[in-house]
């Protein structure tokens, strides 16, 4: 062993690497030391490691507070390492590696699933894009009624509102990974944003059918607030993961402030929308999402079937 690489693990996580050929290398917080460490804990010269028939051995001086290594706790003694085990004095950690030691494999920025990988490709996304835009709008359609609530002319109006929001969204989001990563990857994130939009489409109209099979009054409008939050911070957290290198610690917690503030808007919004103070949304559990399942119940007798007064009031101040 010519060369030792030492890997310097300091106090807040800050990595760093150098390389020594001469040997011992004396560490610690004096000058005239070859690794001078700015650890209070440290003593002015604390460690010293070398190299003797090819095994690599540290030997404590400082005696002061001592070196841990592999769980052990020792004082003013040479202790025999491993290459790659790690060695603690004070509040930094090391570890020394030869030269040629292997290190691990790249991690990618992103590693993409491989059926959105296969939905990014051009030919694919595309028309995946404007099937889930013409699905959901369609769907629109036909729960509004039909032609009469909901004209042709809005269907069309519909999907190409639709594509414009999706395609600023995905585009503010491929600039900031053109800034950050050098690869805008704007068909990955319209394919991811659909995908999430179908997703929040299934899960609201799933609400519907809650209350409407089980006869429950629900506050749909805080169920979808409390939905819309958790699906819009699945799709924050994705658009982060596609467009920049920050960890999974930085990108959970920005996803969870976001989160927090829009519950609490939402809250606060619905208090004071509610001027009745009902929390109850009666039309929500009356009427079936998009197909009828089992018997349908007129207004009256869905109302006989819930013990809930002030939902009572609550129809019957729609009425």
């Amino acid at each position: 062993m010519e060369e030792i690489v030492v890997e310097i693990t300091h106090q807040m996580s800050f990595v760093e690497y150098k390389v020594f050929n001469r040997f011992p290398i004396r560490i610690g917080r004096a000058f005239d030391n070859d690794l001078i460490l700015a650890d209070p804990f440290i003593s002015p010269h604390h460690l010293e490691v070398g190299i003797n028939n090819g095994l690599l051995y540290a030997n404590e001086v400082g005696n002061e507070n001592g070196v841990f290594y592999n769980k052990h706790h020792y004082w003013g003694r040479f202790i025999p390492i491993q290459i790659g085990e790690e060695v603690v004095i004070g509040n930094t950690k090391m570890r020394f590696f030869a030269k040629d030691s292997e290190v691990k494999k790249t991690r990618l920025l992103y590693k993409m699933p491989g059926f959105i990988k296969f939905l990014s490709k051009d030919h694919v996304a595309v028309p995946f894009i404007l099937i889930v835009i013409l699905f959901i709008s369609l769907t629109d359609y036909l729960l509004s009624g039909g032609a009469k609530d909901f004209p042709a002319i809005k269907i069309v109006m519909d999907i190409i509102a639709r594509f414009v929001f999706a395609s600023m969204w995905c585009g503010f989001w491929a600039l900031i990974g053109k800034v950050a990563k050098h690869s805008p990857k704007f068909l990955f994130q319209m394919v991811t944003f659909f995908l999430i939009y179908v997703l929040y489409f299934l899960c609201s109209y799933g609400l519907n059918y809650i209350g409407y099979i089980f006869n429950m009054a629900f506050s749909l409008a805080m169920l979808q607030f409390l939905l819309f939050g958790i699906i819009f911070g699945i799709l924050f957290y994705a658009n982060l993961s596609i467009a920049t290198t920050l960890s999974r610690k930085f990108k959970l917690i920005i996803t969870s402030i976001l989160l927090i503030i829009i519950l609490f808007i939402s809250v606060v919004y619905y208090s004071y929308s509610k001027k009745d103070g009902s929390i109850y949304e009666p039309n929500a559990s009356i009427y079936p999402s998009f197909v009828m399942i089992g018997k349908v119940k007129d207004i009256p007798q869905f109302i006989e079937e819930v013990n809930h007064t002030d939902f009572r009031l609550a129809v019957k101040k729609n009425e």
